[in-house]
């Protein structure tokens, strides 16, 4: 499984969660708030592997400068839309965010240490 289908599974994944928390709460700001936070939690994870592939390229340095200040730019936007005019719940975006963050990464670890020869 590569990152792309990964995330997608993970965004899936965020949206029966958001169905559940809808179910539990009855809060839509909750049901939109997780899978909210996961896109930004798989904005993070994809622009990073893509990146760390291309820093040995002449210009590394500076894709990783410029990638860097539009996913600030990026975020800074997100959360003043989500957040800042009460679109979602925070707690929630904060927690669809750490979740899918946490999962793809292990879930990289575990396909990709095993190649590796890193211990998952």
């Amino acid at each position: 499984m590569n990152v792309r289908n990964l995330s997608l599974a993970m965004f899936a994944v965020s949206i029966i969660a958001g169905g559940i928390a809808f179910l539990i709460t009855g809060s839509p700001r909750v049901a939109v708030g997780v899978p909210a936070g996961a896109i930004i939690g798989i904005v993070t994870v994809a622009t990073w592997g893509w990146l760390l592939g291309r820093l040995q390229d002449r210009y590394g340095v500076l894709l990783f400068a410029l990638i860097t200040v539009g996913k600030l730019a990026f975020y800074a936007g997100a959360f003043y839309i989500l957040i800042g005019r009460g679109l979602v719940n925070p707690f929630a975006l904060a927690g669809g965010l750490t979740g899918t963050v946490m999962a793809l990464l292990v879930f990289i670890h575990l396909k990709d240490g095993a190649r590796t020869g890193i211990p998952a």
